[in-house]
């Protein structure tokens, strides 16, 4: 079976490697990824645009990936967004932990005002849906601030670490892959066992919605 092809992508040029096959422009996404994963440019969005969907139409599987060296996380885009509890542990079953940082989310959104399109806390560790919106935040400001006001709330009654150090993201490339993604990130409840219906979980939800 030939490998597959890949392409890097340069200052919006790419060159075909391993698998040949004609080079086509493509907006950079990453410095070297499979080449049936890019969007042509004129599909990846400066920012999101569009009337909500009805939910039942919404379908994902995906894993998130690490951050991109050079990429401008201060773009008006929308992120998939995940954070990992200290050590992998189960602390968000506690209902005043799992509570008090989703209200630090919430504060947060209030004062940068950023949007958050989805949002899921798991025992140990948290997806979300951001978009910059006119916080004038990058993503790195955001997450840093939310894992910092959380973990002074959990202090409070706790001690230790809350959260592992950094994050991952995944940058969203296009309007299919955000309502895939939002699946994706309802449902991880489901896959788990912890519910039967997404909307069971108590600590996922949708705070604000494309337009």
């Amino acid at each position: 079976m030939p490998p597959p092809a890949f392409t890097c992508s340069f200052n919006g040029e790419s060159t075909a490697s391993a698998g040949g096959g004609k080079p086509r422009p493509y907006k950079i996404i990453a410095r070297c990824v499979d080449k049936r994963a890019l969007v042509p440019q004129r599909f990846v969005l400066p920012f999101i645009s569009a009337m909500p969907r009805d939910e039942n139409d919404e379908q994902y599987t995906r894993r998130n990936s690490l951050r991109l060296r050079g990429f401008d996380y201060t773009a008006r885009r929308v992120y998939f967004v995940t954070a990992v509890a200290a050590g992998r542990r189960k602390l968000f079953l506690d209902e005043w932990a799992a509570r008090a940082t989703l209200d630090c989310l919430f504060e947060l959104r209030e004062q940068l005002g950023f949007y958050v399109y989805v949002y899921c806390l798991m025992p140990d560790h948290f997806h979300a849906l951001f978009g910059l919106g006119e916080s004038r935040k990058s993503l790195s400001d955001i997450c840093g601030a939310f894992k910092s006001l959380s973990t002074r709330a959990y202090l409070r009654r706790h001690r230790g670490k809350l959260w592992q150090r950094g994050f991952f993201d995944h940058i969203i490339r296009n309007e299919q892959d955000f309502f895939e993604t939002l699946e994706y990130i309802k449902l991880n409840p489901v896959r788990k066992g912890l519910v039967e219906v997404w909307d069971q979980w108590p600590y996922t939800g949708r705070l604000d919605y494309l337009r």
